[in-house]
């Protein structure tokens, strides 16, 4: 697995998040323990404490009575660091006021002043210090009076804090190597979600070299719905360059046949030597000139119909296009449709719509008697269709129309049905030419109006 792929970062981001929410958890957990069982130690001592000041009481003599038992074994271990004792204050030195757990071997503890540290309350206070046998103790210690005399007591019980640290740091390390296991298993599985949940990536990846080898043509299977648009982009892709190879191959296919005619022409007159030569070698010149610029502009054509910032508003192009031709035929009525300048707008460039129109408008007008109608119509795409919204202009006139032959030959190049009319014959096909590359659709139909009837659909915003 190579550093920079995106397995390699995912497990290592991971990993670093794992480890640090684990030191994370690993800290507060024990903080929580330790506090939770400090707690619990305090409040362990002082129901002790309470437990002892509820079993000594003094006689009539001023003497300590009563046998404590505290239910805890430790206290009756010598040195065990449990610890009980009831004491005069201020300390006497005589034995018989005086009473002391039997773990209590040497005597008194040495407890601090009540200047260091005072009393919570007026009677209880808690502390740390060291035992007999250099343990450290806690204490709960509290001072109250016994009988009816002013006689002060201290009541004193103290426990083995060293115990609770050994369960604290034994909480500690068994929750380390639980954590450091759930961790480490965490880590794997992160793993083997990650590799399971790249595996469609590898997968279209080996579909990918399966293309580039020529084994496949296309990124075949199903794919998860993340991946599933890249594919499609991909598929498209590779669909739009074998168009595009296609076409190449098809338009040097073309331009090249086109091309051989009038260079075999010329070569004849060449080894001819007619007195016509310059006449003909300027005819067959403009052909090649007319067919290699023919091809130029369907190159152009088809790298700029994909382009999404190309836009043309219709109206403006329509009505430039009308105003010249009532000029050249005044004599003609021209009928033409409303259209909305903010929704009819043609997804291309303005020469190419220039020379849709002009060459529709100005063929309608060589054969119409009086009319011509113009209608732009627009088809908005379907709610959840991929396919996109239209532009449909009908041109249509009033003259004599075509029959179903002659439409047929009407869209081939140079092809001219009355040799009566000036022109070239160029037209429709050049129509057909631009329209094809922008996917479009060219319709040669009857006219209500008795003549022909051109429907032309291109792509629009």
């Amino acid at each position: 697995m190579r550093a920079n792929s995106l397995a390699a970062r995912f497990i290592l981001i991971s990993t670093i998040w794992s480890v640090v929410a684990l030191v994370v958890a690993a800290f507060l957990l024990t903080a929580l323990y330790k506090g939770n069982a400090e707690r619990n130690f305090e409040e362990l001592l002082n129901a002790h404490l309470y437990n002892l000041m509820g079993a000594v009481d003094i006689d009539e003599n001023g003497k300590l009575t009563g046998t404590p038992n505290l239910g805890d074994p430790l206290f009756m271990q010598p040195y065990s660091g449990w610890y009980w004792s009831v004491t005069p204050q201020p300390a006497e030195d005589t034995k018989d006021r005086n009473l002391r757990s039997v773990s209590m071997v040497n005597g008194d503890l040495e407890t601090p002043s009540s200047t260091n540290t005072p009393f919570k309350d007026g009677f209880l206070r808690s502390y740390g210090l060291s035992g007999f046998e250099g343990e450290q103790l806690f204490v709960a210690e509290a001072q109250i009076f016994l009988g009816e005399g002013d006689d002060l007591f201290r009541f004193l019980v103290a426990g083995n804090y060293n115990v609770l640290e050994s369960e604290i740091s034994e909480f500690s390390r068994s929750l380390i190597i639980f954590l450091a296991i759930f961790g480490l298993g965490m880590i794997a599985a992160t793993f083997v979600i990650i590799k399971l949940g790249l595996r469609p990536l590898s997968r279209a990846k080996q579909t990918l070299n399966q293309v580039r080898r020529g084994e496949a043509e296309r990124l075949e299977g199903t794919f998860p719905e993340e991946i599933a648009p890249l594919v499609d982009e991909m598929n498209a892709l590779i669909d739009a360059n074998k168009t595009v190879l296609e076409r190449a191959r098809t338009q040097v296919g073309n331009l090249a046949h086109a091309l051989k005619t009038p260079l075999s022409i010329l070569k004849n007159e060449v080894n001819s030597s007619h007195a016509d030569l310059p006449k003909t070698v300027e005819e067959q010149t403009d052909r090649m000139q007319e067919h290699v610029q023919r091809y130029l502009d369907r190159a152009r054509i088809a790298a700029q119909s994909g382009s999404i910032s190309a836009r043309t508003p219709v109206k403006p192009v329509l009505e430039r296009m009308v105003r010249v031709m009532k000029r050249l035929y005044p004599n003609l009525e021209f009928e033409l449709s409303e259209i909305d300048d903010q929704q009819i707008v043609f997804r291309g460039e303005q020469q190419d719509l220039e020379e849709v129109l002009g060459n529709l408008i100005e063929n309608a007008c060589k054969f119409a008697r009086k009319k011509i109608a113009i209608l732009v119509d627009f088809h908005p795409s379907s709610s959840g269709s991929t396919a996109m919204p239209v532009l449909e202009f009908n041109v249509e006139d009033d003259g004599k129309g075509l029959t179903r032959e002659q439409r047929i030959e009407a869209v081939k190049r140079g092809k001219r049905l009355d040799e009566s009319r000036p022109g070239s014959g160029l037209g429709l096909s050049i129509v057909d030419d631009i329209v094809n590359e922008y996917k479009g659709s060219v319709k040669l139909l009857d006219s209500p109006l008795g003549g022909l009837k051109v429907v032309v659909r291109l792509p629009a915003i």
